[in-house]
C-alpha cells in the first residue's frame, strides 16, 4: 500500500532552488573561497528576511577571521556581486540583480 506514511509520493526528484543556486555560486571562477562561503551563507539565510548579519556573525558562521570577512564583503561589492549598506552596528547585504542573472543562466 504505497510507501511509509508521511512520504510524498510525487517527489519528481527536483533539486531545490537554493541547492541549484549554491552549485552555481561554487562554479564561479572569479570568486575566492571566502567570497563563495559568504554568498552561500546568504542563501541559507531565511529568504523572507533581510540578510543583516554583522561581519563578526558571518565570520563565526563560516569559521574565518572577521578581518577577512570585511575584505571579502568589500571585494564582492567592488565586483558588483552584492550591495551592502552599513550603519551604526548594522549591515544589510543583498545580491545584485546582475549577479542573480549570472548564476541563474550558468
Amino acid at each position: 500500500m504505497g510507501g511509509p506514511k508521511g512520504l510524498n509520493k510525487t517527489t519528481n526528484n527536483k533539486i531545490p532552488k537554493t541547492t541549484k543556486t549554491m552549485e552555481q555560486i561554487l562554479k564561479q571562477k572569479d570568486l575566492t573561497a571566502i567570497e563563495k562561503l559568504i554568498l552561500i551563507d546568504m542563501q541559507l539565510f531565511p529568504q523572507i528576511l533581510i540578510y543583516n548579519k554583522m561581519s563578526a556573525e558571518i565570520a563565526a558562521s563560516i569559521g574565518v577571521k572577521q578581518k577577512d570577512i570585511k575584505i571579502a564583503l568589500n571585494t564582492l561589492e567592488e565586483k558588483g556581486v552584492i550591495k551592502t549598506s552599513v550603519g551604526y552596528r548594522t549591515r544589510t547585504t543583498q545580491l545584485t540583480q546582475e549577479f542573480k542573472k549570472i548564476i541563474k543562466n550558468d
